[in-house]
């Protein structure tokens, strides 16, 4: 696919490569903290979400995970229920009436998704959040929604919309940690829109075509976020502005 020459200094690959610290983190298996939810993107079926818990899984060893799609659902505020819900039923034992901590890995809408259960509502739980990894997702709008827009979900997906400013709001406030991650050559989304307003993305590189698309195969990001969930020192260093789209 072309991926693009330009690497992110402050995301360089690990010295001995990906591949080998691939097997170090299978071979040397850590506790995850928590339980990690994968999140799908708008529309998306339920296999790359599960697909990328199941990578998070081997790598960092002893994990539970749970993957949520959103295929059949109109609206994020449907979609934010759906995650609570699923979460409650699989890991109950929460506190009042919320769900139990967790770690959430949020693949474009599935971000805003994580975001907006974690705002406290009267008549739904939670989603207690510790740690929040987003991957390509529009939390500045997405670019393909200011030209197309088919139902309730993608319309609140462009720039300035109700929810985007809901959730800007509330984020100040929240008690979970945001981190973003940001894949060049993203036309759906645009690299540019992967973080809050204030904020930055850890960004690397994208192939020509669907870029966005295969943001959960980007073993690069698969690694960071692993081995942030297994304790140890991020590859990515320093969320910096995206050179481009």
């Amino acid at each position: 696919m072309g991926t693009m020459r330009y690497q992110n200094p402050d995301f360089p690959i690990p010295p001995g490569g990906l591949r080998a610290e691939v097997v170090r983190m299978m071979d040397l298996p850590r506790d995850a903290p928590r339980p990690i939810i994968s999140l799908s993107g708008w529309r998306a079926l339920r296999f790359p979400a599960q697909l990328l818990a199941s990578r998070l899984r081997r790598l960092v060893g002893n994990a539970e995970t749970l993957a949520v799609s959103f295929t059949t659902v109109g609206s994020v505020e449907a979609a934010a229920a759906r995650v609570v819900d699923r979460v409650s039923r699989r890991f109950p034992g929460g506190n009042g009436g919320d769900t139990i901590e967790v770690d959430v890995v949020g693949t474009s809408m599935g971000g805003l998704v994580a975001r907006l259960a974690a705002i406290p509502e009267d008549g739904r739980p939670r989603l207690r959040i510790a740690r929040l990894f987003t991957l390509g997702t529009p939390h500045r709008g997405a670019a393909i929604a200011q030209r197309i827009a088919v139902d309730a979900s993608s319309r609140s997906m462009r720039g300035g919309s109700e929810l985007l400013r809901r959730l800007d709001a509330a984020l100040p406030g929240a008690d979970f940690k945001l981190i973003c991650y940001a894949r060049l050559r993203d036309s759906w989304v645009d690299a540019r829109n992967t973080a809050p307003v204030g904020r930055e993305p850890f960004w690397v590189p994208g192939p020509l075509l669907l870029s966005h698309h295969t943001i959960t195969n980007d073993r690069l990001i698969v690694c960071d976020i692993a081995r942030r969930i297994r304790g140890e020192a991020p590859l990515a260093t320093r969320a910096t502005p995206p050179p481009r789209w």
